[in-house]
């Protein structure tokens, strides 16, 4: 793949299980994670269920900046797990912020989209959410439990 009008271009590579060009892995995950935090909605419960029109957003944010082959399925794939990586992360740091500030707390990238914020907010007080939660370290506990008996 040539470089066109200053793009970066990516290309997969298997021993470095990202990007080929040294350095343009974390910068093209940090700006996969800035496009989530500033274009893409919290209703959906991962990157993948989100709808194809939320998907694109981050997609066309990319563009610009960078060139791949659409027809490359591992260079697809690995741009869109680390969104889903990107975009679990970023629910998760919302949590984190929710839990010290309660709903007083909205982070930044929530201004003028303050709906999403109330949307978040009212999961995590919802008794499923809690109870997924729960049942999670309740698990982890057990399996931790069972390795320390091995020992």
């Amino acid at each position: 793949m040539q470089e066109a009008r200053g793009k970066i271009p990516i290309e997969y590579c298997p021993r470095m299980k990202g990007p080929k060009v040294q350095g343009v892995n974390s910068l093209l995950v940090k700006d996969i994670g800035s496009a989530i935090r500033s274009l893409v909605g919290t209703r959906a419960r991962t990157f993948h269920d989100l709808e194809q029109s939320e998907q694109w957003k981050v997609w066309n944010a990319l563009s610009p900046w960078y060139m791949w082959d659409n027809n490359d399925i591992v260079t697809v794939r690995w741009i869109m797990d680390t969104a889903q990586a990107r975009y679990k992360e970023w629910k998760w740091q919302c949590h984190n912020v929710y839990q010290e500030h309660g709903p007083e707390g909205m982070p930044t990238e929530f201004y003028g989209r303050e709906d999403e914020w109330a949307f978040l907010c009212t999961h995590f007080e919802s008794d499923a959410f809690k109870k997924k939660g729960y049942s999670r370290r309740k698990k982890k506990n057990q399996a931790d439990e069972a390795f320390f008996r091995r020992l």
